[in-house]
C-alpha cells in the first residue's frame, strides 16, 4: 500500500517512492534492465548519427520533462483519497514518455527510499559512459574518428540535465519534524544525520553546487561570449536564435531548474501550494518567451508559445487537486496534446526525408565527359582545326588539348598527348574560350570541392 514511513517486513519501496509492494519486484528488475538497454541504444544512435535537437522540438522536450513534476501533486492527492493499491496510469505514462524512472515497481525488499532515489542517476551515468566510449573508439577506429558527434553530445547534455537535477535535489530533500528533527522527506524513519544518508547527502549537494546550478550560467556565457575553445558548441546552441538573444541557449536548459526546486523543496503535504508556484513559474516562462521571441523563424516562436501556454493551462486545471472544476478528461487531453504534436512533426520529417531521397528524377547528374564534349563542340573546336589549323581533342583523362599549334614567344606551354596547348593570337583565343567552357561544364558536374586542375595533373606530368 501507500508508504507513510517505512515499508513493513517483506515489502519494497517502489521507484516512484510512493508505494510499498511485495509482488512487483521481479517485474521491476526486468523493467530496469530493459530501460537501461533502451537508454544505451538511444545514446549510441544519437552519437552515431550526430542527432541535433531541432528548434521546433526544444519547447516540447522542456514540456515533456517538467509536466511530470506538475502532475505529481495531483496524482498524490487522488491516490490518497482512493484505494490503497491504486496506481495512476497517467503518471506512469508521463514518466515513461519522459525517460524517467518514477514508476510503481520495486526492485528489492531491502532497499530503502534513499537508495531507490539513486536510480535517477542511471540516465546521466549511461549517457556519460556512452560519450566516453565514443571518444575512446575515435582514437582507434577510423570510422568513428572521421565522424563528428558534437551535436549528439549537445543533445544528450540538454536531455540529461533535468534528471541529474532531479536526483541531486532528491538526495538533499530533508524536512524538520517536531518529534524526530530533520528526516528524509520520502521516509520519515531515515534521519538526515545518519551515516549512510550523510554520504548520499554530500553527493547530492556536491552535484548541485558544482554542476546543476552553474551549468545554465556557464552555457549562457559560452553562447554570449563564444570563447574560441567552445566556438562550435556555441554555434550549435545558438543555431536559429536571433543575434541579440543568444543567451537563450543557457535559459533553454536553466528554465527546468525552478520546477525542480519547487517540486522537492515545497512541503509535499501541501500540493495546492506546489501547483500554485509552478503555475506562476510557467506563466513567467511563457511571458518571457512572448516578449523575447528568441528564434529567427516566427513559426517556431508560435509553436513554442503554444506549448508553454498548454503547460500553464495544465497547471491551472490541477490547481485544486481535491476539487478541480475542470473535467478530468479535458485535463488529461491537455497533458498529452504536445505529445501528439511531437509525433506528427517526426512523422512529417521522416516522410519528407524518404520522399526527397527516393522521388523520381532526383538524380540529375550528367557524366563529366559528355558535358565537357558538348561544351567543346559548341565552341567549334571538336576534332576540326581552329583558325590557325590546330585541332582540339578530348583526351581519355577528360582534358582538352590542341595539336598543330605552338606557344607564343615568352609564354609557358603545357605538354599534352601529341602536342602543346597554343596560347598565341588567333588560335589562342579560340582555344582558351573552348577550355573555359570545358572547365565550367566540368565544375557544374563534378562533386563539390573537387578541383578541375586535379584532373589535368596526370597529363601535365607526362
Amino acid at each position: 500500500g501507500r508508504m507513510c514511513g517505512k515499508c513493513s517486513q517483506g515489502y519494497g519501496v517502489t521507484m516512484d517512492l510512493q508505494y510499498c509492494s511485495d509482488d512487483s519486484c521481479v517485474y521491476g528488475v526486468v523493467f530496469l534492465v530493459i530501460f537501461c538497454l533502451l537508454v544505451l541504444l538511444s545514446c549510441c544512435l544519437i552519437l552515431l548519427f550526430n542527432v541535433e535537437v531541432p528548434n521546433e522540438l526544444k519547447g516540447f522536450i522542456f514540456y515533456a520533462q517538467v509536466v511530470g513534476l506538475v502532475y505529481r501533486p495531483y496524482s498524490l492527492v487522488q491516490n490518497a483519497t482512493g484505494s490503497s493499491n491504486t496506481v495512476d496510469p497517467v503518471a506512469t505514462a508521463v514518466n515513461l514518455l519522459g525517460f524517467s524512472l518514477p514508476i510503481p515497481l520495486c526492485l528489492h525488499t531491502g532497499l530503502g527510499s534513499h537508495w531507490m532515489a539513486m536510480l535517477g542517476f542511471i540516465t546521466p551515468i549511461l549517457s556519460l559512459i556512452t560519450i566516453l566510449a565514443y571518444f575512446v573508439a575515435a582514437q582507434f577506429i577510423k570510422f568513428f574518428s572521421n565522424r563528428s558527434a558534437l551535436k549528439g553530445i549537445t543533445f544528450l547534455s540538454l536531455f540529461v540535465y533535468k534528471y541529474l537535477a532531479d536526483t541531486s535535489f532528491l538526495l538533499i530533500s530533508c524536512q524538520s519534524t517536531a518529534d524526530f528533527g530533520f528526516v528524509y522527506q520520502y521516509n520519515g524513519s531515515i534521519s538526515c544525520f545518519s551515516a549512510e544518508f550523510v554520504v548520499l547527502f554530500l553527493i547530492g549537494l556536491s552535484l548541485v553546487v558544482l554542476l546543476v546550478v552553474p551549468s545554465p550560467f556557464a552555457i549562457g556565457f559560452i553562447c554570449i561570449r563564444r570563447p574560441q575553445r567552445f566556438h562550435q558548441y556555441a554555434d550549435i546552441l545558438t543555431k536559429g536564435l536571433r543575434h541579440k538573444h543568444r543567451w537563450w541557449g543557457g535559459w533553454d536548459i536553466g528554465r527546468r531548474l525552478p520546477f525542480v526546486l519547487i517540486a522537492f523543496f515545497v512541503v509535499l503535504g501541501r500540493p495546492s501550494v506546489i501547483l500554485f508556484c509552478m503555475c506562476l513559474v510557467s506563466l513567467v516562462v511563457l511571458i518571457l518567451h512572448l516578449f523575447t521571441k528568441p528564434y529567427e523563424k516566427m513559426y517556431i516562436n508560435v509553436i513554442e508559445a503554444a506549448i508553454l501556454l498548454n503547460l500553464v493551462l495544465v497547471t491551472v486545471c490541477f490547481l485544486d487537486p481535491s476539487n478541480s472544476p475542470v473535467p478530468a478528461w479535458f485535463s488529461f487531453l491537455l497533458v498529452f496534446l504536445p505529445y501528439a504534436y511531437a509525433i506528427a512533426y517526426l512523422v512529417c520529417q521522416i516522410s519528407y526525408h524518404i520522399w526527397s531521397k527516393f522521388k523520381p528524377g532526383s538524380d540529375k547528374s550528367v557524366p563529366v565527359s559528355s558535358a565537357a564534349n558538348a561544351a567543346v563542340q559548341s565552341e567549334g573546336g571538336r576534332s576540326r582545326g581552329t583558325v590557325d589549323g590546330s585541332s582540339s581533342v578530348v583526351t581519355p583523362a577528360g582534358a582538352a588539348t590542341s595539336t598543330g599549334g605552338s606557344s607564343s614567344a615568352g609564354q609557358p606551354s603545357d605538354e599534352g598527348e601529341g602536342g602543346r596547348v597554343s596560347s598565341g593570337s588567333g588560335s589562342g583565343s579560340k582555344q582558351n574560350s573552348s577550355s573555359d567552357s570545358y572547365n565550367k561544364a566540368t565544375a557544374a558536374t563534378t562533386p563539390v570541392g573537387e578541383d578541375f586542375s586535379r584532373l589535368r595533373e596526370p597529363l601535365l606530368e607526362m
